[in-house]
């Protein structure tokens, strides 16, 4: 059955900072949160990291559907953004 219906690709971990950016380009399509946990999926895929990590060595990929951490900090703005914004 797993042939027949392949698992999604995984989510791509992203900063809080860069989803709220797309979420301003109007290129998030949709959103779920839970808790903390935020996931979606981008309109056009986004490069992430931008270039290759010096440190963990990581390479640039294209991401689609992505999970982020919502900051410890209160982001008040967010809910009303998300409300002009994925409209």
């Amino acid at each position: 059955m797993r042939l027949l219906l392949p698992s999604p690709a995984p989510a791509g971990k992203v900063p809080y900072t860069l989803m709220k950016e797309e979420v301003t380009r109007h290129n998030v399509e949709k959103i779920y949160s839970r808790g903390e946990s935020i996931t979606g999926r981008f309109r056009t895929p986004v490069k992430y990291p931008a270039e290759r990590d010096s440190i963990s060595g990581a390479e640039p990929r294209n991401v689609t559907t992505f999970a982020t951490t919502l900051p410890a900090f209160v982001d008040p703005g967010l809910e009303a953004l998300l409300m002009r914004t994925m409209r």
